[in-house]
């Protein structure tokens, strides 16, 4: 599973990540030709989000999700928080909401219920849907 969800991080992305914990929040990387900070600029995204994470999450904080969530124009928007007291089995940490021992059973179907709410046959949505079933199927094949 992992050969097929994690790749080697490159030298850019840890240099950005770093940027980023220094400056206190997410940033473009310092090579690139314009700055870009996005936190400062989640109101413009107006289209559908899920906001997903786990209860023990090391990496993102519930606060800074919610912070995000209610920055977000989007009206359809929804934040889910992977947790026992949510009705999960586990507390969720930062990896295991996608590749975690009970993903496949707990939050793919989330996920896939999240998409066919807004999916059309055509449309870009479903072709996302098409590839996290794809996934599961490979997952449930091992």
């Amino acid at each position: 599973l992992f050969r097929e969800c994690i790749e080697d991080t490159s030298v850019g992305v840890i240099r950005q990540f770093s940027r980023s914990i220094r400056e206190g929040g997410m940033v473009s990387s310092a090579s690139s030709k314009t700055q870009y900070n996005y936190a400062e600029n989640l109101h413009r995204i107006t289209v559908p989000a899920l906001i997903m994470a786990g209860s023990e999450d090391a990496f993102v904080t519930k606060e800074t999700l919610k912070s995000c969530y209610e920055r977000l124009s989007s009206r359809d928007k929804e934040l889910v928080i992977f947790s026992k007291k949510n009705g999960y089995s586990a507390e969720y940490g930062h990896s295991d909401v996608i590749i975690g021992k009970n993903s496949a059973k707990e939050v793919y179907p989330v996920i896939l219920a999240w998409l066919d709410k807004r999916t059309t046959k055509t449309s870009l949505v479903a072709r996302i849907k098409n590839f996290f079933l794809e996934l599961l199927n490979r997952i449930k094949g091992r």
